[in-house]
């Protein structure tokens, strides 16, 4: 007869969890079930796991017999050592340098297309197509013989000699060029990166400043 308290089956809460090779009693928690008492052994034995007993339906990893939470994961790469009891990156340096470039032309992208804000204070949009645009309102606008424009910015209209509509698209061009500098740079100082230094390297510097950057400092 299984065991009763105040003529109500006696539960258990546990934990059941995969033992660490050379740590048995640690590892990866793989389902957390509350049985009667009495099926304890059955239910540990049947799944072909380790268990410890929780008060409730606890998250995290089991660490020498205890329930205890996972530190926080540096990264979706990262994986969790039992025997450590930390997260690592089993990655290889140049496969953590490829995660690197993406992510350097990623920032690259932003900052390309974030927009840039003229000395008179217009902001103007630097998407390819938004540029693809002025291209195009020049080579037209030249051709018509039109010395003025008027010109939608991303914060409002202005009237526009086509000078000053080359001023636009000059600007634009160095903004430009300079994230692709600065990517460029990002690349040429990753290829000297140890395994000591790789995670301290700050991808944030050297970027040109766009209207939206500077409206998030």
């Amino acid at each position: 007869m299984p065991p009763v308290a105040d003529g109500l089956p006696v539960l258990a809460t546990l934990a059941l969890y995969k033992p660490t090779a050379g740590r048995p009693t640690s590892g990866e928690i793989q389902m957390t079930t509350t049985v009667d008492e009495s099926r304890v052994e059955y239910v540990a034995q049947m799944s072909g796991l380790a268990y410890v007993r929780v008060s409730s339906h606890q998250t995290g990893y089991v660490c020498d017999g205890v329930v205890v939470p996972y530190p926080q994961r540096p990264s979706e790469a990262h994986v969790f050592d039992f025997v450590a009891d930390t997260w690592v990156d089993p990655r290889t340096l140049e496969q953590r340098k490829d995660a690197m470039r993406a992510l350097v032309a990623q920032r690259r992208w932003e900052a390309e297309t974030g927009g840039i804000t003229m000395p008179n204070g217009m902001r103007v949009l630097t998407g390819r197509a938004d540029r693809d645009n002025i291209a195009a309102l020049i080579l037209t606008a030249e051709a018509a013989g039109i010395a003025a424009v008027d010109f939608k910015a991303a914060n409002g209209w202005g009237h526009l000699t086509l000078e000053e509509v080359r001023e636009v698209a000059r600007a634009i061009a160095l903004h430009v060029q300079a994230c692709f500098s600065a990517e460029r740079a990002h690349h040429d100082a990753m290829k000297d990166l140890t395994e000591a230094e790789i995670d301290a390297y700050d991808l944030a510097t050297l970027w040109p400043l766009t209207h939206n950057s500077i409206e998030t400092q």
